[in-house]
């Protein structure tokens, strides 16, 4: 299993709702103001991607960032305008898979 940083940049909906807003009152009064464009958001997420070497690896790794912090479907991420901008590997990880005892997990719950 291999593990990747990703960066993904998507626009803040509440800002961009704010601007149309704000263009569209100052379009009411006929305004001549300039107003910035929002800026759009960074995130940083881990991705631990197993098989499919290659760009295919790559490509699940930005598929797992974006819906860890964007949300599940392309159609959300298109409505963020959301983009995978790095994709770096870290290296290789390994998952072990811890077993509990009966009488442990018992004993946690008592106290």
């Amino acid at each position: 299993m291999e593990l990747f940083k990703v960066t993904i940049e998507y626009d803040d909906l509440e800002a961009k709702k704010e601007w149309n807003e704000q263009i569209e009152a100052a379009s009411k009064f006929c305004m001549r103001v300039e107003i910035p464009f929002p800026k759009r958001l960074t995130a940083t997420t881990y991705a631990a991607v197993l098989g499919d070497y290659g760009y295919k690896m790559i490509e699940n790794a930005g598929k797992v960032a974006l819906e860890t912090i964007i949300g599940t479907g392309e159609d959300t991420w298109e409505k963020f305008g959301a983009i995978v901008l790095a994709v770096e590997r870290i290296g290789s990880v390994g998952i072990q898979e811890i077993e509990t005892k009966q009488s442990e997990t018992k004993g946690l719950k008592n106290e």
